[in-house]
């Protein structure tokens, strides 16, 4: 019994911070030249392990997703 209790803590405290992950997110920023000034219709692209984003800056050199 006392083995059943200590498996079922230790699933509990693992599968609490895998529910907290989710596949949501977000990311913006500004790109400037080296002079400081925005820089619109620069391509911003992002690479992970399992996709690629690109994103267009705006008029005010800002993108986001």
């Amino acid at each position: 019994m006392k083995n059943l209790c200590i498996t079922i803590l230790l699933l509990l405290a693992f599968i609490t911070p895998a529910a907290a992950q989710t596949q949501d997110g977000s990311i913006g920023g500004v790109v400037r030249d080296e002079q400081g000034a925005v820089v619109p219709g620069a391509t911003v692209t992002l690479r992970g392990s399992d996709a690629t984003y690109r994103f267009t800056t705006e008029m005010d050199g800002a993108f986001d997703s």
